[in-house]
């Protein structure tokens, strides 16, 4: 259920984002309040033990993470780097792959060697440094 509940708020996430944009939300606070949403619906996770809160959380972290908020940090760089942009473009896509694959690694170390709850606790961190 926690699955599907993130997918929803994915595919949302996709929906909103693009009519927020196609009405000109500033794109800088668009990717802040995703950040924020994400953050927050972390810590609801993991600060709140009840089957509901964590079924809401998910759609929000879906809505926020996996909803385009990358896209949109790509296209605010871009616009930074005009000259540039297929340079840009490889150094956003190559540590977005990194922490793909470093990620997944690090919290499943810390889940195993210590706990789960360590695990999120580190995401949290790295939500609240992204945000900053």
């Amino acid at each position: 259920m926690l699955l599907s509940s993130y997918s929803i708020g994915s595919i949302s996430g996709v929906l909103v984002i693009f009519m927020l944009l196609r009405k000109q939300a500033p794109e800088g606070i668009v990717l802040l309040s995703l950040n924020a949403l994400g953050l927050l619906s972390l810590a609801a996770v993991c600060l709140v033990h009840t089957p509901i809160v964590g079924m809401v959380a998910a759609f929000v972290f879906g809505l926020s993470a996996a909803g385009g908020g990358m896209q949109v940090g790509l296209t605010m760089f871009l616009t930074l780097y005009p000259n540039i942009k297929g340079m840009i473009t490889g150094i956003f896509m190559n540590f977005g792959s990194l922490a793909t694959f470093s990620v997944p690694l690090i919290t499943g170390w810390l889940s195993a060697h210590i706990n789960l709850a360590a695990a999120l606790r580190g995401d949290l961190v790295v939500a609240a440094l992204g945000l900053a």
